[in-house]
C-alpha cells in the first residue's frame, strides 16, 4: 500500500515537472507558429525556388528556375521530387508546395514538443 502511494506521488510530482511553466510557454509558442504558419501560407525560399523548378520542369524545360541556364538551382532534391510528385497526383502546383510546407513545419514541431521532457531532462527517455 505504501508503495503504491509513493508510486502514485512520483508520478504527480513528475507531471507537475513536465507542466511547469516554461513549458506551458513553450507549448504556446508552438501553438502560435502553428497558426501563423497556416494562416500566412508560409514557405521559405528554398520552396519557392522549388516552385519555379518544378513548374519548368513540368513546362518541358528540364530541373532549371531560369529556362536555358542548365544550373541545378535547388539545393533540396528531396522537396523537389516529392513536390513533383504531388503536384503530378493533384494538379495544382502551388497548394501542393503549401501542402508540403505545412505538413513539413507541423512534423517539425511535434517532433521537438515530443523531445520537450527529454531536452529539460524531465521525464525521462
Amino acid at each position: 500500500m505504501v508503495k503504491a502511494k509513493n508510486r502514485i506521488a512520483e508520478k504527480a510530482a513528475l507531471l507537475l515537472k513536465i507542466h511547469s511553466p516554461i513549458h506551458s510557454m513553450v507549448w504556446l509558442l508552438m501553438a502560435i507558429y502553428i497558426v501563423e504558419v497556416i494562416l500566412t501560407a508560409w514557405v521559405a525560399d528554398d520552396g519557392f525556388i522549388a516552385y519555379g523548378t518544378v513548374r519548368n520542369f513540368q513546362n518541358g524545360y528540364g530541373l532549371v528556375f531560369n529556362v536555358g541556364e542548365r544550373v541545378q538551382s535547388y539545393t533540396n532534391p528531396l522537396l523537389v521530387f516529392v513536390y513533383i510528385i504531388i503536384s503530378w497526383i493533384s494538379g495544382e502546383p502551388f497548394y501542393s508546395l503549401l501542402l508540403i510546407n505545412i505538413t513539413t513545419s507541423l512534423a517539425g514541431v511535434f517532433l521537438l514538443a515530443g523531445k520537450l521532457p527529454q531536452i529539460s531532462g524531465v521525464g525521462g527517455g
